[in-house]
């Protein structure tokens, strides 16, 4: 048995029910994949196959996880968040309802994703749009109504007011420009 996957002599692929460790909370319309391993969080919204997730994270009703993710302790996946699979999220980051997350993204430890583009009203909510491959460092913002290339690096810290162009590195508050990964 490897990654809570079991072969059979035929050849075909059975994933193993989900393991339920202490202290979980799963809502009434909570929908969780096989194969994944849950302590003491909080699913309300839908969870991929061969997902992780540390304690004290939680899934709002509505958000989706997809496939082969991980959520560390303490994140929150707001109502109405999508996040693809592969997703690595480090623990206590807070992605809003408005954040559509793409497949093979890195999110590092304490970033916050605030939909609200003065970061203080929550009259108009602004969509963040993370594409494929971007990898974002710990404590980085990320302000309502970007785009986040393909391949894009956000340094630890920065500061995201504006669209990063695909393969950009972009450090600093505000963040900007440095370099390019292609």
């Amino acid at each position: 048995m490897k990654d809570n996957v079991f072969s059979f002599p035929k050849g075909e692929l059975q994933l193993l029910p989900t393991i339920w460790a202490e202290n979980c909370v799963r809502g009434p319309k909570a929908i969780v994949g096989d194969g994944g391993m849950m302590t003491g969080c909080i699913i309300e919204g839908t969870v991929g196959q061969r997902c992780l997730l540390w304690r004290g994270a939680h899934v709002m009703y509505g958000a989706n996880l997809g496939d082969n993710c991980m959520l560390g302790a303490n994140v929150l996946l707001n109502t109405g968040a999508i996040v693809g699979n592969n997703v690595r999220v480090q623990q206590c980051s807070a992605i809003s309802g408005t954040c559509v997350i793409h497949d093979n993204v890195s999110i590092g430890s304490c970033v916050n994703f605030c939909n609200a583009k003065d970061g203080k009203t929550r009259t108009v909510l602004l969509p963040i749009v993370v594409e494929e491959g971007v990898s974002i460092g710990a404590g980085a913002n990320i302000i309502g109504g970007v785009t986040i290339g393909a391949g894009a690096t956000i340094g630890a810290g920065a500061v995201v007011t504006k669209d990063v162009p695909a393969g950009e590195t972009w450090v600093g508050n505000p963040a900007r420009h440095i370099g390019s990964r292609l």
